[in-house]
């Protein structure tokens, strides 16, 4: 009997300021280049919902790769549950995205690792690059845009490849206007 394999999945975290907004960013990366074979779960929450069923609820999903983009209003929020998320679960692979990244990230580095990878600047071709390396982070030093620390030290991969023209891209409403 051939083996079965549990599909590799990706959680994307939305912390948004409130539910009436939502977050654009997954919507992009979503319709980018992730590769076909993963599974794409989206979470969102608030600021001002409790930690403990949130962390709750990411469990629950076991990604391989848990995603969110951070912005100064949701940062505390996620660090604390983050945090907590890699203590449950030291395997997934931890990927922030956002304007919080766009300048020196050796720091973030220094003080704890809740994240294993940032992607600084545009992230759709970036966050594909690395789902597909999600398992190789050796490969992850060819990504332009991804910064990490490993045993041989912080790896600065620059800013992100730029997304010159914006109508290669496919349209993040296509598939997502469903549950509106």
């Amino acid at each position: 009997m051939p083996v079965q394999h549990r599909a590799r999945t990706v959680v994307f975290l939305a912390v948004n300021a409130s539910y009436a907004h939502t977050n654009l960013a997954e919507w992009f990366l979503r319709a980018g280049k992730v590769p076909y074979d993963w599974r794409w779960v989206s979470l969102e929450s608030t600021g001002n919902d409790d930690q403990y069923d949130l962390l709750g609820r990411l469990v629950a999903t076991r990604p391989d790769v848990l995603a969110a983009s951070v912005y100064l209003f949701n940062r505390e929020f996620l660090a604390k549950v983050l945090r907590r998320f890699k203590k449950l679960q030291p395997d997934t692979v931890i990927i922030g995205g956002g304007p919080e990244f766009l300048g020196d990230n050796r720091e973030l580095f220094d003080r704890g690792r809740w994240l294993d990878a940032v992607v600084r600047g545009e992230g759709e071709r970036a966050f594909g690059a690395l789902l597909k390396a999600w398992d190789r982070p050796g490969k992850w030093r060819t990504i332009p845009g991804v910064c990490f620390a490993d045993a041989r030290g912080y790896h600065d991969g620059g800013m992100a490849e730029h997304v010159a023209d914006l109508d290669a891209m496919p349209s993040p409403y296509a598939n997502s206007l469903d549950g509106f």
